[in-house]
């Protein structure tokens, strides 16, 4: 459950994880999608910034995949 935790405040897919737990406690499954999915409500928008060896430089094309893309949009208000 953590690492699923972990994984959607970074943007990672968090399906693994969800789908491991559940395998073995399934009603703490059940708890835990219902927990992202509120989570993917409140999402935060990305930096402005990524960290590269623990300084900040500009986004690149190639570090804008979906999570980022996703987050900035809701971030804005896009109608």
């Amino acid at each position: 459950a953590d690492v699923a935790r972990i994984a959607a405040r970074t943007g990672q897919r968090t399906e693994s994880a969800v789908a491991a737990l559940e395998d073995t406690k399934r009603d703490e499954a059940a708890k835990l999608r219902a927990e992202l999915r509120e989570m993917e409500k409140t999402t935060s928008p990305p930096t402005p910034y990524r960290l590269d060896a623990g300084r900040p430089v500009p986004y690149r094309p190639r570090d804008l995949d979906w999570p980022v893309v996703a987050a900035a949009l809701a971030a804005g208000g896009v109608r």
